[in-house]
This record gives structure tokens, C-alpha cells and sequence, in this order.
């Protein structure tokens, strides 16, 4: 199974933690995980090497979502 999670960014925190926590698992049960940020460093990386991270650099104001978008 194809499994996409978006976050708004992987910095240091809980949320951050449990989403690549979350990939790893599911990557060692034999699923295609990617993991979308749009904005801020990439602070909390998964174990797995298959694990895609695709950052979307958004800037937060209503111009910089809207760019993001297209």
C-alpha cells in the first residue's frame, strides 16, 4: 500500500516523532511510505532509508500558500 503523510514540518516535537515513527513501521511491514513537510528544517528524520521526504518550503503568508498550491 501507497501511504502519503502530510505534516506541516519535522522539526523537534511530539507530533513529529509519532509521524516518523509511524513510517518506520510501516515501511518494515512492507508499505511505500512518503512523508510531505511544508515548512522548516527536516530535524526529526526516520531510521529507514526508503522513507521519501519531499519538503514544499512554504512560506507562511497567504502569497506563499498560494504558490505552494500550484
Amino acid at each position: 500500500m501507497k501511504i502519503l503523510y502530510l505534516i506541516t514540518g519535522l522539526g523537534i516535537g511530539g507530533a513529529e516523532r509519532q509521524v516518523v515513527d509511524l513510517a518506520d513501521s510501516l515501511t518494515e511491514l512492507g508499505h511505500d511510505v512518503a512523508i510531505v513537510y511544508l515548512t522548516g528544517l527536516v530535524l526529526t528524520e526516520p531510521r529507514s532509508a526508503q522513507i521519501n521526504i519531499l519538503g514544499l518550503d512554504v512560506k507562511k503568508s497567504t502569497l506563499g500558500f498560494f504558490c505552494a498550491y500550484i
